[in-house]
């Protein structure tokens, strides 16, 4: 028993931590991370018949020496600072009888608009400790295990969520309906996990962990609804693409695999949950809203609004003035809303509704709000994984890579295609769950030599 649960207990508690940031408080995700990461220093899995005191000092090493950590902690740090440095934000000049945007408390330092940098706060907490025990102290099954409970426990949000939004709980309604005037979508969020959730499954199968069926369904139904039911059309379409990809890939891998017994129920297996989140969804929406998000599937509308091209271009215009006025460190988290109002060029507000929350583009928040620096910390976490993704593949370029380490590059590239028209990835659980993934998809990989 101490075995098991030295093996599998570190893989729930980092589960449990990886989903925090999108549905718990930053109080709550950082005592679940700083317990996950006692865990991980004292209890980690234990290799080769190793012993318990040669596994905490194997991972400690590993720890200290890894640059994803040491970037992890500047993250936080960062984060933190952001987080405490309010003060911006609307502000009447009583002299000059004018609004205008107030500075933040400590203006050479990194701020936002109060209440907005606690989310991202308990994403980089979380991230500190889950990108550590992927990395480094858990073995492979671990990881498994790991990308089974995350992708269920998201899946289970995502069920949930749609219940709620059947028995008409209007905060819940409401980001089923969300336009491009506000790109902050949950389905994004349900889109990355469902990416692992189908990874996890047929993970699940190659291992035979038939007892763990339960979770696989809970995290392909919840995760599959949850994309279609909060997400426009056109970001279901990308990320339900990646998905039947990677599914066509599993069952090939399986083949390849000489285990086509599991491929076949991979096949029925997905076919199943896939019919069961059509049945979630349907309850899930009223069937207005349900006709509207099927329309452009069926070629009865478009998946972007006529006016699109013109709206993405006055906004990402707009952005770059914005960035202008504070090339190195933005305006400030979730300032946008209040900085467009005074970098508007004219005829700006024919084309874009007063509501705006967000550019339509990533990059373009991530400059006009976070800088030069901001985009510079986030391109540098990306790269240090994608380094080790990469430097992993190249030493076992021989091999079928399995389905769990193709996904990171799959979901990397399809990123990149939903960056250019929403924001979503921006939210604490879009971004925690896509950072995970390239972290576990490169894990997934036999370990290059000289520290990869």
């Amino acid at each position: 028993m101490q075995k098991l649960i030295s093996k599998y207990g570190l893989a729930a508690h980092l589960a449990l931590v990886a989903v925090a940031p999108q549905f718990f408080s930053l109080s709550t995700v950082l005592c679940l991370a700083a317990l996950s990461f006692c865990w991980l220093i004292f209890e980690p899995s234990r290799l080769g018949g190793e012993s318990l005191h040669v596994a905490r000092r194997r991972v400690a090493s590993a720890v200290i020496s890894d640059p994803v950590f040491w970037m992890s902690i500047v993250i936080f740090a960062y984060s933190a600072v952001r987080f405490f440095n309010t003060g911006i934000g609307m502000q009447y000049d009583s002299e000059s009888e004018t609004w205008m945007l107030s500075q933040a408390f400590f203006s050479t330092l990194p701020g936002s608009v109060a209440g907005h940098g606690s989310a991202e706060l308990a994403a980089s907490a979380a991230l500190i400790v889950v990108l550590q025990g992927c990395r480094n102290a858990m073995g492979r099954k671990a990881r498994g295990a790991f990308m089974l409970l995350y992708s269920g426990l998201a899946g289970a949000g995502g069920a949930v969520c749609c219940v709620l939004s059947s028995m008409g709980l209007k905060s819940v309604v409401s980001m089923s309906l969300r336009s491009f005037a506000d790109p902050f979508y949950l389905g994004v969020f349900h889109g990355v996990a469902l990416v692992c959730a189908v990874t996890a499954f047929s993970t699940l199968l190659y291992n035979r962990w038939c007892k763990a069926l339960i979770f696989s369904l809970v995290a392909v139904v919840g995760n599959a609804a949850g994309l279609f039911v909060f997400s426009p059309p056109a970001v279901s379409l990308v990320f339900f693409s990646l998905v039947a990809f990677l599914c066509v890939y599993a069952i090939f891998w399986h083949y390849y695999s000489e285990t086509q017994a599991q491929g076949l129920v991979y096949l029925i297996g997905i076919v199943f949950f896939i019919m069961a989140a059509g049945l979630l969804s349907m309850v899930a929406l009223s069937p207005v809203v349900l006709s509207d998000k099927i329309a452009p599937f069926i070629g009865k509308a478009s998946f972007l609004p006529e006016n699109f091209k013109a709206l993405h271009s006055a906004l990402s215009d707009v952005s770059l003035l914005i960035w202008k006025k504070c090339p190195w460190l933005g305006a400030g988290l979730g300032s946008f809303p209040d900085a467009v109002k005074f970098a508007a060029p004219e005829g700006f507000w024919e084309v874009v509704s007063p509501s705006q929350a967000t550019p339509l583009s990533l990059h373009w928040l991530v400059l006009a709000e976070r800088g030069a620096v901001g985009a510079f910390v986030i391109v540098t976490i990306v790269s240090l994984l994608m380094y080790t993704y990469f430097r992993r593949w190249i030493s076992s370029i021989r091999s079928l890579p399995q389905p769990a380490a193709l996904s990171g590059i799959l979901l990397l590239g399809v990123c990149v295609v939903d960056a250019l028209f929403d924001v979503s990835l921006l939210t604490s659980g879009a971004y925690t769950c896509f950072l995970i993934i390239l972290s576990v998809s490169a894990s997934t990989f036999a370990k290059a030599k000289n520290n990869g």
